[in-house]
């Protein structure tokens, strides 16, 4: 039998049913290597023991390069240029919270967030209660503005105002402003999300920029990028940052384009390059809405306190009890309205957990990235911007931050295609062309 089909093979069958059992083999090696590490990786809090969690295994190995280094650099710099930034007295801001929290109620958007006890949770990654935990506190107003604010205590303001120095771009005398951001291997991604404004969202916009940060395009790709994509390209300055900036992978570029970018508009739609429109009557509703909430984030599925590390919360003054009951808010979209209390107790805290070496991210990010909703388990892994803005909103909005989902900026009206690519400008250019051969 043997020989019968030795006798019929083909040397190139042969190798292709090698090569078949390989790449199987190495699936299967890879998924237990993965299961391994991950299991090893970290220090698992059982939801019992909610309260007495365990730290993640390497979690503060970098934090010796600390704001320092920031700040070296910024001083370092030739020509350095400050930024004047406004101080505001807790007493205004006081006032404008409390105006923003009757708004809310009174345009009945007042939303709370519906969670289930841990024990009837069918879903692992979720949102919680847990039965171990205490009944949370109400906190007042006051309360809550300051404990927002006291997360931003290690922000050195000399420090945020060289910062904002490299961003010398004029105000933008637009009333909204798109901004997205990409790098090399992002492209193509960020390709697709341009066809998409073009075609749903700007058509039917008015008194508008689109700004695009290149994060590390290569030199032919910002090329094709400022020809087509209808945009003002702006480098973001890697090379003046400490490496919590500049890794990529750790999202702390993105709050800070956000605050450079935020009083120059009346309104600020960020967008990673996944981002996708579903048709032209989705913009315009959303935009009113974001005038009533002041912000619309895009609604996440899991646990704050699994997707957030203990160093993170150490920093934010949040514990497990405290963050088990909050699904994530995907920093993937949102839309800031210029006010305010969305500059101050949003957007800057944001910045000052991106510039802090114990907060955004405190190590290399790849230890942290993979998260297992199949498990429940706090601390498993990290999603830094996202994890910082949830918890931010939250300690301002205890209990309440479905109030900043809107049915405009959730799916089906806005869905997000990570690894959707496409050669848009490449399509452009051949539509070009073969107008002018009809010509």
């Amino acid at each position: 039998m043997c020989r019968w089909i030795i006798k019929r093979c083909t040397t190139r069958t042969i190798l292709c049913v090698a090569m078949m059992t390989l790449l199987v083999a190495a699936t299967a090696f890879r998924k237990n290597i993965k299961d391994y590490a991950f299991s090893h990786i970290y220090d698992y809090t059982p939801a019992k023991e909610c309260p007495h969690h365990t730290d993640v295994r390497g979690e503060t190995k970098s934090v010796s390069q600390g704001n320092a280094n920031l700040s070296a650099l910024l001083k370092s710099l030739p020509n350095s240029v400050k930024v004047p930034l406004k101080k505001i007295s807790f007493d205004v801001m006081l006032r404008d919270y409390k105006k923003k929290l009757n708004g809310l109620k009174t345009a009945g958007l007042w939303k709370a967030n519906k969670v289930k006890p841990c024990e009837n949770e069918k879903e692992p990654g979720k949102a919680c209660t847990e039965s171990s935990c205490p009944q949370p506190k109400s906190t007042t107003p006051n309360e809550s503005l300051k404990s927002v604010l006291s997360t931003m205590s290690g922000l050195n303001n000399e420090d945020l105002s060289l910062l904002m120095g490299l961003f010398p771009e004029p105000h933008s005398g637009r009333r909204i402003m798109f901004v997205t951001a990409a790098s090399s291997d992002h492209f193509n991604e960020s390709q697709a999300h341009i066809k998409n404004l073009h075609q749903k969202v700007f058509p039917v916009t008015n008194n508008y920029t689109f700004v695009y940060y290149d994060l590390g395009l290569l030199s032919w790709q910002r090329k094709q990028l400022k020809k087509h994509c209808r945009c003002e390209v702006r480098s973001f300055p890697l090379k003046h940052m400490p490496w919590r900036v500049q890794n990529l992978m750790c999202y702390t570029w993105k709050p800070i384009i956000v605050q450079a970018n935020l009083p120059k508009a009346d309104l600020l739609v960020w967008m990673d390059a996944s981002v996708r429109f579903s048709n032209n009557k989705v913009i315009n509703p959303l935009l009113h809405d974001v005038e009533k909430r002041g912000i619309v984030i895009y609604p996440g599925r899991y646990s704050v306190a699994q997707h957030t590390l203990k160093v993170t919360m150490k920093y934010m003054k949040e514990d497990i009890c405290s963050l088990a009951p909050l699904d994530e808010l995907q920093a993937t979209f949102i839309v800031f309205k210029n006010e305010l209390l969305i500059r101050e107790a949003v957007v800057k805290p944001w910045v000052a957990c991106a510039l802090s070496p114990t907060c955004m991210c405190i190590r290399n990010p790849h230890f942290d990235l993979s998260c297992n909703v199949r498990m429940h388990n706090y601390n498993k892994c990290h999603r830094f911007d996202q994890s910082a803005v949830s918890i931010i909103l939250n300690k301002l909005f205890r209990g309440h931050t479905d109030t900043f989902t809107s049915t405009y900026a959730m799916a089906p009206q806005i869905y997000l295609r990570r690894g959707h690519r496409e050669n848009y400008f490449h399509e452009l250019e051949r539509n070009v062309s073969k107008y002018k051969t009809t010509q």
